[in-house]
C-alpha cells in the first residue's frame, strides 16, 4: 500500500504534466522580479538615511556620556600604585566619586611619602597631576648616605599646576648637580646616571632629569644617552657656552678641542656668496602678509652640527632649490624628486641618511655632495661657514 508522501507525488507529476502546455506568466514573472529589486534597493537606501541620522544623534550621547566611562576615583588610586609600585592611602579627599578634583596621599611602605594628587574630565579627555616623584627625591636626599648625593642641590617651589585648581600647589623641582670645571663633567656624568639608576630601582618609573651646573652654566640636556655620547655633548655645550661669551677656554685640553671646536651651524656659501633658503624665505614672507606687515626675514641656508654623529647636516632640498646651479626636473618637490646637474639626472630621497644610486639623501651630510655631484666642499669653521665650489 502506497503511503501518503508516494500518492502526493505521483499527484503533482499528473497535475505538471496535464498543464504543461498552458502558457507562462513570464511578464509577471519579470514583474515580481523588478518588485523584488527594487524592494531591496529600497531597503537599503532607507537603512542607510537611518545611519546617516544615527551618527551626529550618537555622537553627541557619546560626548555627554563619555565621561561616566573614563577612570574612577578606585581606578585612578590604582593607577597610581601601579606606576609607583606603592600602595596608597587617601589622608584628604577633595574629589567626586570619579576622582575629579584634589586629594592628598600618602604611601603605605618606605619611602614613606605625603604627596598631592589631582585630576580632571572634561569634553576633550582626561589629565592627572602629581608630585610624588618630586617629595620622593627630597627624602632620600635628605635620608641617604649614600655618596653619589654629594653635589646635588635642588632648588623647591610649590605652585599651581593646573587653572583648575588655583588654591592647590604642587611641588616643583629643579635638581643640579654642581661642579666646578670643565674636567669634571665626566665624572659628572657618571655620577648622574648612577643617582638615577639608583632612584629608578627605588621608585619604578622615576623620571625626573638632574641638569649639571658649572658656575652660571646649567645644562637642559636629558641623560637618556649612551655615556660616552652623553659626556661628548656636555662638552661640547658647555665648551660653547664659554667661547660664545667670551669666557677662558684655554684649560680645555687640546685633544678634546679636535673634537668639540666645531660651531653648532656653519653658513653655506656658493662660490663664495652666502646662499639664501628661498623657500624658507618665501614661507616667511607669506606668514608676514597674513600678519599684515610689509617686513619679512631673510632665511639663509645652513649646516646643523650632529653631536651624536659629530658630523654636519644640510636640507638637500633646501640647496637644491635654492642654488642655481641646479635644475629641479619635477613639479612635486614635497616629495621625492629629481634634478640635473652638468647634465646629467640625481634625485634625493627620504629613506634614510645614505646615498641611494644616484639621489641624496633629505638630510645629508656636506660631504655627499662632493661625493656624487663632485662639489667641492671648504670647511671654515672660524668665520663659521661652507663653500660650495661649483
Amino acid at each position: 500500500m502506497k503511503d501518503e508522501k508516494e500518492r502526493m507525488q505521483e499527484y503533482l507529476k499528473d497535475y505538471t504534466n496535464a498543464h504543461s502546455d498552458l502558457p507562462k506568466a513570464t511578464g509577471v514573472d519579470k514583474i515580481v522580479h523588478r518588485i523584488n529589486i527594487s524592494l531591496s534597493t529600497l531597503m537599503i537606501i532607507v537603512t542607510i538615511i537611518i545611519i546617516l541620522m544615527l551618527i551626529p544623534i550618537l555622537g553627541f550621547v557619546y560626548s555627554k556620556t563619555e565621561v561616566f566611562f573614563r577612570m574612577s576615583k578606585k581606578d585612578f588610586i590604582k593607577k597610581i600604585e601601579k606606576t609607583y609600585g606603592q600602595k596608597i592611602e587617601i589622608v584628604e579627599d577633595n574629589s567626586t566619586i570619579k576622582g575629579n578634583g584634589t586629594m592628598v596621599l600618602k604611601t603605605k611602605k618606605e619611602p614613606y611619602i605625603t604627596f598631592n594628587a589631582a585630576k580632571q574630565s572634561d569634553q576633550f579627555g582626561e589629565s592627572y597631576y602629581l608630585d610624588f616623584e618630586e617629595n620622593a627625591f627630597i627624602y632620600y636626599l635628605k635620608n641617604s648616605q649614600d655618596s653619589f648625593f654629594d653635589g646635588i642641590t635642588v632648588d623647591e617651589e610649590k605652585k599651581e599646576i593646573s587653572s583648575n585648581y588655583p588654591d592647590f600647589q604642587f611641588l616643583t623641582c629643579n635638581i643640579y648637580l654642581n661642579i666646578e670645571s670643565y674636567n669634571q663633567i665626566e665624572e659628572a656624568c657618571r655620577q648622574r646616571q648612577e643617582i638615577q639608576k639608583w632612584m629608578k630601582k627605588k621608585i619604578k618609573n622615576f623620571d625626573i632629569e638632574i641638569h649639571l651646573k658649572i658656575g652660571d652654566f646649567v645644562s637642559y640636556l636629558w641623560s637618556y644617552d649612551e655615556l660616552d655620547t652623553l659626556i661628548y655633548k656636555e662638552k661640547y655645550q658647555y665648551y660653547w657656552y664659554l667661547k660664545d661669551n667670551g669666557k677662558d677656554t684655554s684649560k680645555i685640553p687640546q685633544e678634546d678641542l679636535l673634537e668639540i671646536d666645531k660651531p653648532q651651524n656653519l653658513d653655506i656659501y656658493i662660490n663664495g656668496e652666502i646662499l639664501i633658503d628661498k623657500e624658507q624665505t618665501q614661507l616667511n614672507k607669506l606668514n608676514a602678509n597674513m600678519n599684515g606687515k610689509d617686513d619679512y626675514e631673510i632665511s639663509y641656508a645652513s649646516a646643523k652640527y650632529n653631536t651624536e654623529k659629530k658630523e654636519y647636516e644640510i636640507f638637500s632640498k633646501s640647496i637644491i632649490l635654492s642654488c642655481n646651479q641646479f635644475t629641479v626636473l619635477d613639479s612635486n618637490t614635497n616629495q621625492e624628486f629629481s634634478f640635473s646637474y652638468q647634465g646629467k639626472t640625481y634625485g634625493m630621497h627620504y629613506k634614510d641618511d645614505k646615498i641611494h644610486n644616484n639621489k641624496l639623501p633629505y638630510l645629508s651630510k656636506p660631504d655627499y655632495f662632493e661625493q656624487l655631484l663632485g662639489i667641492k666642499i671648504e670647511y671654515d669653521y672660524d668665520n663659521r661657514k661652507i663653500n660650495m665650489q661649483f
